[in-house]
Protein backbone atom coordinates (compact mmCIF):
# COMPACT_ATOMS: atom_id res chain seq x y z
CA UNK A 1 0.00 0.00 0.00
CA UNK A 2 1.15 3.65 -0.69
CA UNK A 3 0.73 6.74 0.44
CA UNK A 4 0.66 10.08 -1.28
CA UNK A 5 0.20 13.35 1.01
CA UNK A 6 -1.28 17.01 0.14
CA UNK A 7 -1.08 19.94 2.70
CA UNK A 8 -3.85 21.95 2.91
CA UNK A 9 -3.60 24.33 5.36
CA UNK A 10 -0.35 25.56 7.54
CA UNK A 11 0.18 28.11 10.14
CA UNK A 12 2.55 28.23 13.09
CA UNK A 13 -0.06 26.01 15.24
CA UNK A 14 -0.84 23.29 12.71
CA UNK A 15 -1.12 21.71 9.80
CA UNK A 16 -4.18 19.61 7.58
CA UNK A 17 -2.50 17.06 5.10
CA UNK A 18 -4.98 14.82 3.03
CA UNK A 19 -3.86 11.34 2.23
CA UNK A 20 -4.88 9.15 -0.43
CA UNK A 21 -3.97 5.42 -0.15
CA UNK A 22 -3.30 3.62 -3.16
CA UNK A 23 -3.30 -0.40 -3.58
CA UNK A 24 -1.85 -2.18 -7.09
CA UNK A 25 -2.11 1.45 -8.70
CA UNK A 26 -5.96 1.98 -7.41
CA UNK A 27 -7.50 4.12 -4.87
CA UNK A 28 -8.72 3.10 -1.70
CA UNK A 29 -9.62 5.71 0.53
CA UNK A 30 -8.81 9.12 1.43
CA UNK A 31 -8.83 11.19 4.97
CA UNK A 32 -7.61 14.53 6.76
CA UNK A 33 -5.49 14.92 9.13
CA UNK A 34 -4.75 17.83 11.67
CA UNK A 35 -1.66 18.15 13.90
CA UNK A 36 0.92 20.78 15.22
CA UNK A 37 3.41 19.34 12.44
CA UNK A 38 2.58 17.94 8.97
CA UNK A 39 4.40 14.93 10.31
CA UNK A 40 1.85 14.63 13.18
CA UNK A 41 -1.31 15.71 10.75
CA UNK A 42 -0.19 13.13 8.34
CA UNK A 43 0.39 9.96 10.89
CA UNK A 44 -3.41 11.08 11.71
CA UNK A 45 -5.19 10.70 8.33
CA UNK A 46 -3.33 7.54 7.35
CA UNK A 47 -4.25 6.15 10.57
CA UNK A 48 -7.79 6.94 9.91
CA UNK A 49 -7.74 5.31 6.49
CA UNK A 50 -6.29 2.23 8.03
CA UNK A 51 -9.15 2.17 11.04
CA UNK A 52 -12.17 2.40 7.95
CA UNK A 53 -9.84 -0.26 5.80
CA UNK A 54 -9.51 -2.87 8.76
CA UNK A 55 -13.62 -2.38 9.04
CA UNK A 56 -14.35 -3.45 5.31
CA UNK A 57 -14.71 -6.53 3.50
CA UNK A 58 -11.87 -6.08 0.91
CA UNK A 59 -13.22 -9.50 -0.62
CA UNK A 60 -16.40 -6.98 -1.12
CA UNK A 61 -14.58 -4.00 -2.23
CA UNK A 62 -15.33 -2.85 -6.22
CA UNK A 63 -12.88 -0.58 -7.59
CA UNK A 64 -13.97 2.35 -9.97
CA UNK A 65 -11.63 4.86 -12.47
CA UNK A 66 -8.07 3.48 -10.95
CA UNK A 67 -6.45 5.76 -13.57
CA UNK A 68 -7.19 9.22 -12.21
CA UNK A 69 -4.69 11.73 -11.69
CA UNK A 70 -4.01 11.82 -8.10
CA UNK A 71 -2.78 15.51 -8.21
CA UNK A 72 -6.30 16.69 -8.81
CA UNK A 73 -9.38 17.01 -6.60
CA UNK A 74 -11.32 14.46 -8.85
CA UNK A 75 -10.11 11.51 -6.71
CA UNK A 76 -11.50 7.84 -7.60
CA UNK A 77 -14.14 6.46 -5.36
CA UNK A 78 -14.56 3.02 -5.09
CA UNK A 79 -18.44 1.33 -3.93
CA UNK A 80 -18.50 -1.83 -1.68
CA UNK A 81 -20.87 -4.87 -3.05
CA UNK A 82 -23.99 -5.59 -1.01
CA UNK A 83 -25.10 -8.70 -3.30
CA UNK A 84 -26.15 -11.51 -1.70
CA UNK A 85 -27.21 -14.74 -2.96
CA UNK A 86 -30.31 -15.15 -1.37
CA UNK A 87 -32.39 -11.58 -1.19
CA UNK A 88 -34.31 -13.01 1.93
CA UNK A 89 -31.15 -12.88 3.92
CA UNK A 90 -29.36 -10.15 5.27
CA UNK A 91 -25.66 -9.51 4.36
CA UNK A 92 -23.54 -11.12 7.35
CA UNK A 93 -21.24 -8.18 9.04
CA UNK A 94 -23.87 -5.71 7.49
CA UNK A 95 -21.49 -3.52 5.58
CA UNK A 96 -21.44 -0.09 4.75
CA UNK A 97 -22.41 1.21 1.26
CA UNK A 98 -21.02 4.26 1.60
CA UNK A 99 -17.58 4.83 0.22
CA UNK A 100 -13.89 5.19 1.71
CA UNK A 101 -12.82 7.50 0.18
CA UNK A 102 -14.05 10.92 0.92
CA UNK A 103 -11.09 12.98 -0.91
CA UNK A 104 -13.62 14.36 -3.78
CA UNK A 105 -15.89 15.83 -0.72
CA UNK A 106 -13.10 17.15 1.30
CA UNK A 107 -11.81 18.90 -1.98
CA UNK A 108 -15.22 20.06 -3.04
CA UNK A 109 -15.56 21.24 0.63
CA UNK A 110 -12.37 23.44 0.72
CA UNK A 111 -13.04 25.13 -2.07
CA UNK A 112 -16.33 26.74 -1.11
CA UNK A 113 -14.65 27.73 2.10
CA UNK A 114 -12.80 29.78 -0.17
CA UNK A 115 -15.43 30.85 -2.32
CA UNK A 116 -17.41 31.58 0.62
CA UNK A 117 -14.14 33.79 1.97
CA UNK A 118 -14.30 32.10 5.40
CA UNK A 119 -11.11 31.49 7.71
CA UNK A 120 -10.45 28.56 10.50
CA UNK A 121 -11.99 30.34 13.16
CA UNK A 122 -15.04 31.15 10.64
CA UNK A 123 -15.41 27.62 9.91
CA UNK A 124 -15.22 26.63 13.61
CA UNK A 125 -17.87 28.74 14.72
CA UNK A 126 -20.51 27.56 11.94
CA UNK A 127 -19.46 23.95 12.42
CA UNK A 128 -20.20 24.34 16.27
CA UNK A 129 -24.32 26.03 15.06
CA UNK A 130 -24.24 22.95 13.06
CA UNK A 131 -22.91 19.64 14.48
CA UNK A 132 -21.74 21.06 17.98
CA UNK A 133 -17.44 20.20 17.02
CA UNK A 134 -15.28 22.95 16.49
CA UNK A 135 -13.27 21.18 13.84
CA UNK A 136 -14.16 19.91 10.41
CA UNK A 137 -11.86 17.06 11.64
CA UNK A 138 -14.39 15.55 14.15
CA UNK A 139 -16.82 14.94 11.12
CA UNK A 140 -16.65 11.13 11.38
CA UNK A 141 -19.24 10.26 8.82
CA UNK A 142 -19.68 10.23 5.23
CA UNK A 143 -23.27 11.26 6.08
CA UNK A 144 -22.21 14.38 7.98
CA UNK A 145 -19.53 15.01 5.50
CA UNK A 146 -22.37 15.20 2.59
CA UNK A 147 -24.60 17.19 5.04
CA UNK A 148 -21.57 19.98 5.67
CA UNK A 149 -20.89 20.36 2.33
CA UNK A 150 -24.41 20.82 1.31
CA UNK A 151 -25.14 23.19 3.68
CA UNK A 152 -21.76 25.38 1.89
CA UNK A 153 -23.17 25.17 -1.14
CA UNK A 154 -26.27 26.92 -0.06
CA UNK A 155 -23.88 29.78 1.44
CA UNK A 156 -23.37 33.18 -0.07
CA UNK A 157 -19.70 34.76 -0.64
CA UNK A 158 -19.06 36.77 2.97
CA UNK A 159 -21.57 34.60 4.18
CA UNK A 160 -21.85 35.45 8.29
CA UNK A 161 -20.51 32.41 10.61
CA UNK A 162 -23.05 33.18 12.77
CA UNK A 163 -26.14 34.22 10.66
CA UNK A 164 -26.00 31.33 8.23
CA UNK A 165 -28.21 29.34 7.99
CA UNK A 166 -28.13 25.94 9.75
CA UNK A 167 -30.27 23.73 7.33
CA UNK A 168 -30.26 22.13 4.36
CA UNK A 169 -33.02 23.20 1.40
CA UNK A 170 -36.35 21.02 1.59
CA UNK A 171 -35.08 19.30 -1.75
CA UNK A 172 -31.71 18.66 -0.53
CA UNK A 173 -33.60 16.87 2.97
CA UNK A 174 -36.09 14.80 0.64
CA UNK A 175 -33.40 13.51 -1.31
CA UNK A 176 -31.29 13.02 1.54
CA UNK A 177 -33.88 11.32 3.23
CA UNK A 178 -34.21 8.97 0.12
CA UNK A 179 -30.63 7.98 -0.07
CA UNK A 180 -30.46 6.91 3.88
CA UNK A 181 -33.08 4.49 2.92
CA UNK A 182 -31.81 3.38 -0.35
CA UNK A 183 -28.37 2.29 1.63
CA UNK A 184 -29.92 0.82 4.25
CA UNK A 185 -31.92 -2.16 5.75
CA UNK A 186 -34.74 0.21 6.25
CA UNK A 187 -37.58 -0.10 3.93
CA UNK A 188 -40.55 1.98 3.05
CA UNK A 189 -43.00 0.48 5.22
CA UNK A 190 -40.34 1.22 8.28
CA UNK A 191 -39.62 4.92 7.01
CA UNK A 192 -43.60 5.23 7.04
CA UNK A 193 -43.74 3.97 10.81
CA UNK A 194 -41.52 6.32 12.15
CA UNK A 195 -42.45 9.34 10.74
CA UNK A 196 -46.34 8.55 12.36
CA UNK A 197 -44.31 7.70 15.42
CA UNK A 198 -41.82 9.95 15.76
CA UNK A 199 -42.93 12.70 13.85
CA UNK A 200 -46.97 12.04 14.10
CA UNK A 201 -47.32 12.74 10.52
CA UNK A 202 -48.17 10.95 7.34
CA UNK A 203 -46.18 12.30 5.39
CA UNK A 204 -42.94 14.30 5.15
CA UNK A 205 -44.68 17.20 3.58
CA UNK A 206 -46.13 17.85 6.55
CA UNK A 207 -42.82 18.47 8.30
CA UNK A 208 -41.05 21.80 8.76
CA UNK A 209 -37.71 21.82 7.80
CA UNK A 210 -35.94 21.81 11.18
CA UNK A 211 -38.38 18.60 11.62
CA UNK A 212 -37.56 17.56 8.18
CA UNK A 213 -34.18 17.37 9.00
CA UNK A 214 -34.55 15.97 12.83
CA UNK A 215 -36.60 12.81 11.10
CA UNK A 216 -33.55 12.65 8.93
CA UNK A 217 -31.17 12.19 11.39
CA UNK A 218 -33.81 9.46 12.74
CA UNK A 219 -33.30 7.69 9.76
CA UNK A 220 -29.77 8.09 10.05
CA UNK A 221 -29.44 6.79 13.77
CA UNK A 222 -31.90 3.55 12.82
CA UNK A 223 -29.45 2.95 9.86
CA UNK A 224 -26.68 2.35 12.20
CA UNK A 225 -28.65 0.13 14.59
CA UNK A 226 -29.47 -1.96 12.01
CA UNK A 227 -25.80 -1.82 10.61
CA UNK A 228 -24.31 -2.65 13.78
Amino acid sequence: MEFFSKLCHFDPDSSVVLVSALKDGRKIGSALGQGSTCEEAEDRAIRRILNRLEDANSDDLVYENPDKDLQTSNLSTYNQSKKSKDPNIKQQNNISNDPLDWGEELSEIELHLKRIQWDRESEKIYLNRVFNINSRLRLTTYFQIQKYLGLLKNLDTNSSPNEASIYLTRDQLIKEGDSIIAKSNINNEQARKLLEEEMNVQSRNKLTIELLTRFNDLLHQKSLEDRA
